[in-house]
């Protein structure tokens, strides 16, 4: 049998100027910080000189552009950034709007249980799914036309309190059942994130943020959103989804406090 010739290496083409001029490569991470830092210091300064019609505008962002534009912008800033906060305040809204029935009934099984923190959060009495959708309404537009520290501090009110009603169902959820009566569902426990529910696994920080925000749901602490669940086979793992958004959503309600705190303190950029 003759005996293989060794395949002799080939040498690397090499492309003419003009042809490696054309080639288009991908975008300069230093400049996507920057403009994600410039946008949205520029949006703070339009709504603090703007009037009621431009604030709405400013809310209606995600809705008229899409939440994905709003991730690809600002959810790989660190959550103690201006752009940061802002990402978690959108992606908080797009998930209530999502899921508002769901998230109502989650802020009414916690607020008992977190009575400081539903005063904080403002929520009108019976919480609904309409007042808590007017709640991410008012939050986000408090962030432009009010005072910033004071909307963050309302979000992350809300978030504690339906993390803390989440827990509570959670323990509610009988094994090898699918909830309790008139629990929500795997989905509807989901939260925001996605862009939706908060860094990849399902926190607000954008960095880890696995996928776009199509399926938004509760921020997640690392700015992503919490990806959406199947629905689970037994009480087991309902109680565990529902365990896991909890701690997601109380993560992301902790950074908000702290992206207040830098803003009274003039650090937040």
């Amino acid at each position: 049998m003759p005996e293989r010739r060794a395949r002799r290496p080939r040498r690397p083409g090499f492309l003419e100027p003009g042809e490696a001029d054309l080639l288009v490569g991908g975008p300069d991470p230093a400049e996507l910080v920057q403009a994600a830092h410039a946008t949205a210091e520029a949006l703070v300064q339009h709504g603090r000189g703007g009037d009621d019609a431009v604030t709405a505008r400013l809310v209606a962002l995600a809705d008229e552009h899409g939440i994905d534009e709003v991730a690809l912008l600002w959810s790989a800033r660190p959550a103690d950034s201006l752009p940061g906060a802002l990402w978690r305040l959108y992606a908080l809204r797009a998930g209530i709007r999502r899921d508002s029935e769901l998230m109502a009934r989650a802020f009414e099984a916690g607020r008992h249980r977190a009575p400081v923190h539903e005063a904080v959060a403002g929520v009108a009495d019976p919480p609904g799914p309409a007042e808590v959708r007017a709640l991410a309404d008012a939050v986000l537009a408090g962030a432009f036309s009010g005072e910033l520290d004071v909307a963050l501090e309302r979000a992350a009110a809300f978030c504690r309190v339906v993390s803390t009603g989440w827990a509570l169902l959670a323990d509610d959820v009988l094994p090898g059942e699918g909830g309790p009566a008139g629990s929500p569902g795997p989905d509807g426990a989901g939260g925001l994130e996605g862009g939706g529910g908060l860094e990849g696994g399902g926190g607000l920080d954008g960095a880890g943020r696995s996928g776009p925000a199509a399926s938004v749901d509760v921020p997640a602490a690392d700015g992503g959103a919490s990806p959406a669940a199947g629905p689970p086979a037994a009480g087991d793992d309902l109680a565990a989804t529902l365990t896991r958004r909890a701690a997601d959503l109380l993560r992301t309600g902790t950074q908000l406090e702290a992206a207040a705190r830098r803003w009274r303190a003039g650090t937040l950029h």
